[in-house]
């Protein structure tokens, strides 16, 4: 996704993008186990 949006001319300092899945879960688990559902990234334009 971010190559086609370079490709089309859209500097990358336009860009934010964080990883989610540690430090905000999306689905809590009991024990802290992996949840795939939490591995997610979030690209943010400026």
């Amino acid at each position: 996704m971010l190559r086609g949006l370079v490709a089309r001319g859209i500097p990358t300092e336009r860009f934010q993008i964080l990883a989610k899945g540690v430090t905000e879960p999306a689905v809590s688990t009991a024990s802290g186990a992996a949840e795939p559902r939490n591995r997610r990234a979030e690209l943010t334009w400026r």
